[in-house]
């Protein structure tokens, strides 16, 4: 079985920037972090703590080509991470951008929301995370659209116990640039 590493090169990314810096206060900052939430976890957490009525997500910029074809997608960062509202298979969902994440990832409950069915009966160890193996059941998505930027029969993975649901490479790959400046994601 092919595995591959969900999410690492972000993980490491975001852990770069997180572990304070010195200081005589930063071995209880690391302590009062549960050893065992990996960046997910932590993205999911801060999100709820956000307001349960507020998105995640703010508007995404679309700005269209002289033909009416979406151009780009503008993303910008909110509490460190990007959010965007994604149809998948004409449901939408609210996706972690996460570009260090092999392939699209699902929770249970936006599977189900979007038709995909799967049997955590046969869950199994599909990859790596920060906080070691995670189980999941691969599966093929219809389609993905982000503005207008449609992506059909992308690989991806419902994955067990995770709160928010990982926009990754599997469609990332398929777009012609992504840039991050200024607190933006600038997706062509």
């Amino acid at each position: 079985m092919k595995k591959f590493a969900l999410g690492t090169i972000g993980f490491a990314m975001f852990v770069a920037v997180a572990v304070p810096r010195g200081g005589s206060d930063a071995p209880e900052q690391m302590v009062e972090q549960a050893p065992d939430e990996d960046a997910w976890a932590k993205a999911a957490r801060e999100a709820r703590a956000g307001g349960a009525t507020a998105s995640r997500s703010a508007p995404a910029s679309v700005v269209t080509t002289a033909s009416g074809h979406a151009g780009l997608v503008v993303l910008e960062r909110r509490q460190g991470h990007y959010f965007a509202d994604v149809s998948v298979n004409g449901r939408t969902i609210d996706f972690l951008v996460d570009t260090g994440a092999s392939m699209v990832a699902l929770t249970e409950a936006d599977a189900r929301k979007v038709g995909i069915s799967f049997d955590r009966s046969r869950f199994s160890v599909i990859g790596s995370g920060a906080s070691g193996p995670v189980r999941g059941q691969l599966v093929t998505i219809d389609s993905i659209s982000l503005k207008g930027k449609r992506v059909r029969n992308v690989r991806g993975a419902v994955l067990e116990g995770s709160d928010i649901s990982l926009l990754g490479q599997s469609f990332l790959n398929e777009m012609r640039s992504i840039e991050m400046k200024d607190g933006k994601m600038v997706i062509r």
